[in-house]
């Protein structure tokens, strides 16, 4: 194997022919990075509380000794700033475009996590500067953070958050079979799934990721992503006088919403859609079921009806509002909701798009694609799933 540029400018490639069941990588416990390297100094002064953090904090005490570094080679081929696209680097008017999506609101919640622990751990890096140096910006420790959270991986035999040099050089393919695994030494180990011939570039699988997850974890998207999804942000009025009533009634069957700073519950959650392929899903009741069983909570609308619902969920011996609603006028009422948030979802994408093909020059040509990849992902999804609640329609009743 030798790392190489490629397409996603790192990756590696086959130095010669590779066998399927040949062992292609081995990194020994030892070259491993983890919290457990860190300086006593650092270790002494941090909480425990992080996941991402400690190991921040590593790569930048160890781009601060240079070359004195025993991974000097490995840090050295990191992305250097600028390099990496992460969502969380894109400045207002690229972000515009995603507005609408799972990666606006994934951008936002990395941002502030990535700030506060950078708040927290101010006073540990200005208390050691033999390990880091005079100063950290937020800058700087954001770019670790991210070059982190691209390229960990989460222990051989614990929840212990590393990374594993040279194996995180590996690109992503959705199809590829190979990961990362360990043997029992602990050290990191790929396996070739299938043959690869000299020169021929080497994928493992990061995992089901949706492009949205993609762009905001690793700044890469993939074009057709299977893995894609869209989010529905739907909540239970503050106007609607039955509110309490359906948010204890969420609460009692293990569906409670967002909660408030304040510990108050918002009335609202986030529901994931996925791309149906299968008409069996459907038949079976496993497509949108937390979308659908939300949409008949809200539309609940006397507390006759709120005790209506429960006496079917009883009878049906089934988790509450997952199964259609007996009566028919209830139940077309409830998914003529959800078709009109998922058109009002549908309408902000086209219109994203839209202002993305008339976007100025100077916006980057890798975001733009990215911002196209992901709204387009999210906007098939959206369609597909429009298609199939159309079609469940107790006799074709849409509303117009």
């Amino acid at each position: 194997m030798a790392p190489t540029s490629s397409r996603w400018k790192r990756g590696l490639f086959a130095a010669r022919s590779i066998r399927a069941g040949e062992q292609i990588v081995r990194i020994p416990h030892e070259l491993v990075l983890t919290a457990e390297k860190l300086d006593d100094c650092v270790k002494k002064l941090l909480s425990t509380e992080y996941d991402w953090c400690p190991l921040t904090l590593l790569i930048l005490a160890e781009q601060h000794k240079g070359e004195a570094s025993r991974w000097a080679p490995y840090v050295s081929c990191l992305p250097s700033f600028g390099d990496h696209h992460s969502t969380i680097f894109w400045g207002k008017e690229e972000l515009k475009f995603l507005e609408c999506t799972r990666a606006f609101r994934g951008t936002a919640e990395r941002r502030e996590m990535i700030s506060d622990e950078y708040n927290s751990v101010k006073d540990v890096i200005s208390s050691c500067p033999h390990v880091f140096g005079e100063d950290i910006s937020l800058f700087q420790f954001a770019h670790a953070y991210a070059t982190v959270v691209s390229r960990a991986w989460n222990g051989a035999l614990s929840s212990e958050i590393s990374m594993r040099p040279f194996v995180d050089f590996c690109n992503h393919d959705p199809v590829s079979h190979a990961t990362v695994s360990h043997d029992t030494c602990k050290d990191a180990t790929i396996i070739a799934e299938r043959d690869y011939t000299k020169g021929e570039e080497v994928f493992i699988s990061y995992g089901k990721r949706s492009n949205a997850v993609l762009a905001v974890d690793y700044g890469f998207v993939l074009p057709n992503n299977l893995s894609d999804q869209a989010e529905l942000w739907m909540e239970i009025p503050w106007n609607d006088p039955l509110r309490e009533k359906k948010l204890e009634l969420m609460r009692a069957f293990n569906m409670p919403t967002l909660q408030n700073a304040d510990g108050t519950e918002s009335g609202e959650l986030p529901v994931i859609l996925e791309e149906v392929l299968d008409s069996a899903d459907w038949e079976d009741g496993v497509v949108l079921p937390q979308a659908r069983a939300f949409s008949r909570i809200i539309c609940l609308d006397s507390l006759e009806d709120i005790e209506s619902m429960i006496q079917e969920s009883d009878t049906l011996q089934a988790p509450l509002a997952y199964q259609p609603r007996k009566d028919v006028a209830k139940e077309t009422r409830a998914m003529n909701f959800l078709l009109e948030m998922i058109q009002e979802s549908i309408t902000s994408h086209e219109q994203a798009l839209l202002m993305l093909q008339s976007a100025p020059d100077h916006i980057n040509k890798i975001r733009r694609g990215m911002a196209e990849a992901v709204l387009d992902g999210e906007l098939r999804v959206l369609e597909n799933s429009r298609g199939w609640l159309k079609d469940c329609l107790p006799n074709g009743q849409e509303q117009v």
